[in-house]
């Protein structure tokens, strides 16, 4: 009787096994969802969108009073030739205030055409910050970088 004592236990904690597995993935998909609306109600962003459209609505709800700039050459902050242009540009009354990256690829950031946008910029006296498009970049994250390098 021994292998059918085992057999029934093993195929009892397989059963049992089952059972709590159904249960705690239901119980995360139904927090996942409640947690995604909650995001999307107070940030009024889905847990999808991207950092294009998050800094778009940050400059424009938090900072009325500066002009967004998209596609900005990095030879407007003297920037040595073969510099890459800036993603967006934060102007106020005209001048540049910040300079903008955002990188889809990991370590673009290092690149040397990058690197010499981000120099001008700094040696322009003009606030330069990178955002990563893997990363979450919460609205209160982007709106926080802002207002500190104003």
């Amino acid at each position: 009787m021994g292998f059918l004592d085992s057999l029934l236990k093993r195929e009892a904690r397989k059963f049992v096994s089952d059972i709590v597995d159904k249960a705690v993935d239901n119980a995360a998909s139904t927090v996942s969802s409640k947690v995604s609306n909650t995001v999307q109600e107070k940030t009024g962003f889905s847990k999808s969108a991207n950092v294009y459209d998050k800094i778009k609505q940050v400059v424009a709800t938090e900072f009325s009073d500066c002009e967004l700039r998209e596609n900005v050459s990095a030879t407007e902050m003297g920037a040595e030739r073969g510099a890459a242009s800036y993603t967006y540009g934060i102007y106020r009354n005209g001048a540049p205030v910040i300079m903008i990256n955002v990188f889809v690829d990991r370590n673009a950031y290092s690149l040397k055409r990058y690197r010499l946008a981000k120099e001008a910029a700094e040696f322009s006296g003009v606030a330069h910050l990178n955002f990563f498009s893997h990363l979450p970049n919460e609205v209160s994250y982007i709106t926080a970088r802002l207002r500190e390098n104003m």
